[in-house]
């Protein structure tokens, strides 16, 4: 399947929702991301403006590697949609957990770590005003360079 779907859409003659059509059948957010996908292709196919740059939201697993002390990518997602459905039950658990075990569980950092990696990053007013830079592409390259220096400084 992975490989058809990547056949469709580097294929420009294909639309990936009319591969995607019979799981949307059974799925409700497949049929919503189908009519968002449709209502681009039909804005772009009657000459309406289009976003012209697009950002990915990503998330990598990492496990350190013993022998050489280091991080190893292990996984990288750009969507769950698997675990849709999870959502709610997640928190349940979440709160069941914090509820039972909260005095138990180990101070979690990263909430009170300020001014490192991504959050140092998100506190520049010149990565903020990216959506309303004029030169967009000039502001997306100086956000690009500023995440690998703060996720640099982050493993350091």
């Amino acid at each position: 399947m992975g490989n058809l779907i990547a056949a469709v859409i580097s294929n420009p003659r294909y639309a990936i929702d009319e591969l995607l059509q019979e799981c949307a059948l059974r799925d409700p957010f497949m049929q919503r991301l189908i009519q968002v996908s449709k209502a681009f292709r039909e804005a772009r196919e009657n000459g309406d403006p289009v976003q012209d740059i697009h950002c990915l939201i990503l998330r990598n697993d990492f496990m350190i590697d013993q022998p050489s002390h280091s991080l190893k990518l292990v996984e990288y997602n750009t969507i769950a949609t698997g675990f849709v459905c999870l959502g709610s039950r997640t928190a349940k658990i979440h709160q069941y957990i914090l509820d039972k075990y909260g005095d138990e569980l180990p101070l979690n950092y990263s909430l009170c770590c300020k001014n490192t990696g991504l959050s140092a990053l998100l506190e520049d007013p010149d990565v903020c005003a990216l959506p309303f830079h004029h030169n967009r592409e000039a502001q997306f390259e100086n956000f690009v360079a500023k995440f690998d220096e703060a996720t640099r400084l982050y493993r350091q």
